[in-house]
């Protein structure tokens, strides 16, 4: 990631500010009452990684320690205004939109190359309380909303939890999702690899425990397929990942259960550990291996 220019520095540092200066905001907000608290914010660019490809990261400004922030990658032709002469080295003022389901952000600030910060506005779309309440969700609040519109939690998601037979959240269950990183890549990665979890609660559950698509198709390039829920977060909690499967195959113990394995690492049995038994004492099963370790046997 490219460092911020001293300029741009200044700029976000003084943004960042304004988010932990609730006495002033307050007073701001007192003076435009029906504003919603997170309809303004500061944006962060980065590079996405790819040609054509930024990362964006929006956060609320407002009063109070607990502000909305959510940051995604995006294609450059998402934010409009913005063209990619734009990106050029040097730092300059540039104003760009970004339009979400729940509203659009209006960005201005500065940029440097594909490095930049400033500050938005978003406008709720009113359309979106009608969409929600479509598909049997509570409206929201102008707050809620707003909210869903930094994490970028909007039909598309609704969409595919009910194409995967989810139940219909309620909005402070987006929240939760959002909070955890239950977004739309999420929720098709796992639906992509036969993974459809049946509640909200495990979606948060394998997300808050490391379980995602790349774990996933780790496990299953070793072998291991269609594991359930509660297997897989004892395997990931315990660091049993495509490595250490990999690890543990080239020390002889190739196709174990992964429960046996979730033992072996939960006892501290390594590969280099498995393999110094395996040419020490020749053809010894796995559950022999951890024995031995308890017994201190990488001294014997």
């Amino acid at each position: 990631m490219k460092p911020l220019s001293p300029k741009l520095f200044a700029v976000a540092a003084a943004l960042f500010s304004l988010a932990v200066a609730p006495c002033a905001y307050a007073t701001a907000l007192a003076a435009r009452p029906s504003a919603p608290v997170w309809t303004r914010g500061q944006w962060i660019l980065d590079p996405g990684g790819e040609p054509g490809v930024l990362r964006i990261s929006l956060r609320g400004a407002g009063p109070g320690k607990s502000r909305p922030w959510h940051s995604a990658t995006v294609r450059l032709d998402r934010l409009v205004g913005l063209a990619g002469s734009d990106l050029a080295p040097g730092a300059h003022h540039v104003s760009f939109s970004l339009r979400r389901d729940a509203g659009t952000f209006a960005c201005h600030g500065e940029i440097d190359g594909e490095t930049g910060a400033g500050t938005f506005e978003l406008t709720l779309d009113p359309a979106f309380g009608r969409e929600l309440a479509a598909r049997g969700i509570d409206a929201p609040t102008e707050a809620e909303q707003a909210r869903l519109a930094i994490a970028d939690l909007g039909l598309a998601f609704l969409d595919e939890l009910r194409a995967q037979r989810y139940p219909v959240p309620r909005v402070t269950a987006l929240f939760a999702m959002a909070d955890h990183g239950v977004d739309l890549e999420y929720l098709q990665g796992l639906g992509a690899l036969g993974y459809r979890l049946g509640t909200l609660a495990d979606l948060i559950r394998a997300r808050e425990h490391g379980v995602d698509p790349a774990y996933i198709r780790g496990l299953e390039a070793a072998g291991y397929h269609h594991v359930p829920l509660e297997e897989l977060l004892r395997a990931r909690d315990h660091g049993v990942d495509a490595g250490y499967i990999s690890g543990m195959a080239s020390a002889g113990f190739k196709g174990v259960a992964l429960t046996r394995l979730v033992a072996a690492r939960d006892h501290g049995v390594d590969p280099a550990f498995a393999r110094r038994m395996r040419a020490k004492r020749g053809d010894v099963s796995l559950e022999q291996v951890i024995a031995l370790h308890d017994r201190g046997g990488g001294n014997q």
